[in-house]
C-alpha cells in the first residue's frame, strides 16, 4: 500500500522484537536488549539499555547505552558501552 502525504512508517518498541536480558545474583535484570528478528549479538542492531538497583532489590536508575535508546549497539559489547541518561 502506498503511503499517503506526512505518512511515515513506525514501529513499536515492544512489538516482535527479540529480547536479551543479563541477570545479577540477586536475580535482578542488569542489561536489556531489544533488536529486530535475526539481529546476531555482534551486530550493530540492538537497543540496549542498564538497570542499576539498590541494596534492598529496588531499581534507582534505568540508563541507555551511550545515551541512546537507537538500535545501534552490539549486544554482546553491552558492558563496554558507557551508560547514561536520554
Amino acid at each position: 500500500m502506498p503511503k499517503v502525504r506526512n505518512e511515515q512508517e513506525s514501529y513499536s518498541r515492544e512489538m516482535g522484537l527479540d529480547q536479551k536480558i543479563e541477570w545479577d545474583a540477586s536475580n535482578n535484570a542488569i542489561y536489556v536488549g531489544r533488536a529486530f528478528p535475526g539481529a546476531l549479538v555482534s551486530d550493530a542492531a540492538w537497543q540496549i539499555y542498564k538497570m542499576e538497583w539498590d541494596v534492598s532489590n529496588n531499581m534507582t536508575s534505568l540508563r541507555w547505552a551511550d545515551k541512546t535508546d537507537a538500535f545501534i549497539k552490539a549486544w554482546g559489547s553491552r558492558n563496554t558501552y558507557s551508560y547514561g541518561d536520554i
